[in-house]
């Protein structure tokens, strides 16, 4: 299923919700603002041109929105949509050992949003 341009609906629909989301970040992360929604997604398909298995890399759209892009170890917000299933989430992706050594509030960073924080608040 693909409009004109070959971009498939649920990735043309997921592109759109993106660029409001971001427009939403950007009103309290103002380095935000000079991005795109592209820049804030992650990819779904993988090289494919010279292998059997012809299936996507991911099931999965996602993306992340952070000050410093998504390919920098920085702190953000990430969303994760697939078939059945949705979750936000914030926070830092397998800190380093360094960035872990620099943060005073190291423990933190494996604590927050935990769901006996959030509860059934925290669930969709």
């Amino acid at each position: 299923m693909t409009t004109r341009n070959g971009i498939s609906i649920p990735a043309r629909n997921f592109l759109e919700d993106v660029a409001v989301m971001l427009k939403g970040v950007a009103a309290f992360e103002p380095a935000m603002v000079a991005f795109k929604p592209k820049d804030c997604m992650f990819r779904i398909n993988r090289d494919v041109r010279f292998s059997a298995n012809k299936n996507p890399y991911k099931n999965n759209f996602s993306a992340y929105f952070s000050p410093k892009g998504k390919k920098v170890e920085w702190p953000g917000y990430y969303v994760h949509v697939q078939p059945g299933a949705a979750f936000i989430g914030g926070g830092l992706w397998m800190p380093s050992s360094d960035v872990l050594k620099k943060n005073p509030e190291r423990d933190r960073l494996f604590r927050c949003g935990a769901e006996e924080d959030f509860g059934e608040q925290g669930r969709f």
